[in-house]
């Protein structure tokens, strides 16, 4: 009795059930696999656009205040600028903000 040999390629062309189905059902599951990366994507990306820092006005200290509830009890980080343009930045700039500005009182 003689045994055939099936190569790797035709054993996996047979077996793949993508590759047996009609032409229309194949571009139907690569539409819904296209879909499905876009809309895993669109989960990953920020909720709103990121708000532009503004230079600060002359003799203004400005920026905006990060916290971690919507009632702005928990400051966790900053980005702003103080009276002598100096750009200060930390904790963590993501989460509820608010912008502030305060005149300098003559400091320069």
């Amino acid at each position: 009795m003689s045994r055939r040999a099936i190569s790797p390629s035709s054993a996996r062309e047979r077996s793949s059930p993508v590759r047996s189905a009609p032409r229309s059902l194949r571009c139907s599951l690569s539409y819904a696999g296209v879909a499905a990366v876009v809309a895993a994507g669109a989960l990953l990306l920020p909720a709103a656009p990121a708000q532009a820092y503004s230079a600060c006005p002359a003799n203004t200290e400005c920026g905006w205040l990060f916290y971690s509830d919507p009632g702005h009890t928990h400051l966790v980080g900053g980005h702003t600028t103080n009276c002598q343009g100096v750009l200060q930045v930390w904790g963590v700039q993501q989460g509820y903000s608010h912008y502030i500005q305060n005149g300098c009182g003559g400091v320069s």
